[in-house]
């Protein structure tokens, strides 16, 4: 089965949602579309998925559904493939995971009605394989925005030298840890370093993280806080901005944020584990080692059993200093050359569109 051949498809998801969820189910919405755009589109919440209501009394076609959501609660999840929008011939759900050694026994229970799962890097497809009860098939991630070879290559040097670290308090501040770019920063560049500057952009996060975060950076002159949420086209200005991209985070699903920095000719300081490793080599950016650990955070109901990754903050501290160093050096030129050409190939809606069909016309008849 081809997606294009159908006469039409239907799609569950978090399609407005201010989130990197948001961001990821409307991307892979527009990537079926080119494929076949009579795909009826459904906007559900977090709350209706809980509840298993989606309101919504039929689906228009009967052979092909894509379902861009997580299962919350076994109960809402029985509720769901009761109803109307598991009618189709083929269900595909779309899931991402960040830690390793891990198994959400909601989403074990609830695979058994998917057709397969789709989800966005190698290592969440090798977690999910060994406990979902369907199929597991990586389809990345793409990029939406990109700069040119010819303005990677005439960049100036700021006056202002600016470290970006961006995260979504919903996607678990101890796993982005921003702490830990925070410690890297202060050991990199002293206090009086005015022209270079960590800039942490952050948005709903719980009052006792904002408050933590905050009493990190006012011990630092040179580290600002941004708490807000900003449109896409906000987040493009402020990418203008930016000088490299910080990532030491403890496990990543994919890094949509990294791979988008990469796009835009930003040197990419990340961990050196987990999904990002699918786009990201040490011919293209700055990976910082570490080692394996169990996560940390046992209140943390759904990755308390898993693991996690460690970065090495003074290996962190060497990447930035040698980023803002050599900042204009023929390597990182050829370091942004191969980032930009690596997203450019792999990570297009065109190259993820193929991947969808692929599947489907492989697997699905």
């Amino acid at each position: 089965m081809k997606l294009e051949t159908l006469g039409g498809a239907n799609a569950f998801g978090y399609f407005t949602a201010v989130s990197g969820l948001g961001v990821a189910a409307r991307a892979n919405l527009a990537a079926m579309k080119t494929l076949n755009p009579n795909i009826d589109a459904h906007s559900v919440l977090r709350t209706q998925v809980v509840s298993g209501e989606f309101g919504v009394p039929d689906i228009r076609y009967k052979k092909f559904t894509y379902h861009h959501w997580h299962p919350v609660t076994n109960k809402g999840m029985e509720t769901i493939v009761r109803s109307p929008e598991f009618k189709s011939d083929t269900n595909i759900g779309y899931w991402a995971c960040e830690v390793d050694e891990w198994a959400n026994p909601v989403w074990v229970n609830a695979s058994e009605h998917f057709t397969a799962i789709w989800t966005p890097s190698k290592f969440a497809s090798k977690v999910l394989r060994q406990h979902l009860k369907c199929d597991v098939v990586t389809i990345p991630h793409y990029v939406t925005e990109f700069t040119s070879r010819k303005e990677i290559e005439e960049r100036r040097r700021p006056d202002k030298f600016v470290f970006l670290v961006s995260f979504d308090g919903k996607s678990r501040s101890a796993r982005k840890n921003p702490i830990g770019a925070i410690e890297a920063f202060a050991k990199a560049f002293p206090k009086n370093s005015y022209h270079i500057e960590l800039w942490i952009k952050s948005h709903t996060i719980s009052p006792a993280d904002k408050k933590y975060l905050t009493e990190q950076i006012d011990q630092l002159s040179n580290v600002r806080q941004i708490s807000l949420t900003y449109t896409n086209m906000e987040i493009c200005d402020l990418y203008k901005h930016v000088n490299c991209y910080v990532s030491l985070h403890r496990g990543e699903g994919f890094g949509l944020q990294l791979a988008e920095s990469m796009a835009l000719g930003i040197p990419v300081i990340a961990t050196n584990w987990s999904g990002n490793k699918d786009f990201m080599l040490k011919s293209n950016s700055f990976l910082v080692d570490g080692e394996i650990s169990p996560v940390a955070d046992l209140n943390d109901s759904l990755y308390k059993h898993g693991v996690w990754f460690e970065p090495d903050i003074d290996q962190a501290v060497e990447h930035m200093r040698t980023v803002y160093d050599n900042y204009m050096s023929n390597m990182m030129t050829t370091k942004l050359l191969n980032a930009h050409a690596r997203i450019l190939t792999n990570h297009n809606i065109w190259s993820v569109a193929a991947d969808m069909n692929s599947f489907l016309l492989d697997r699905v008849k």
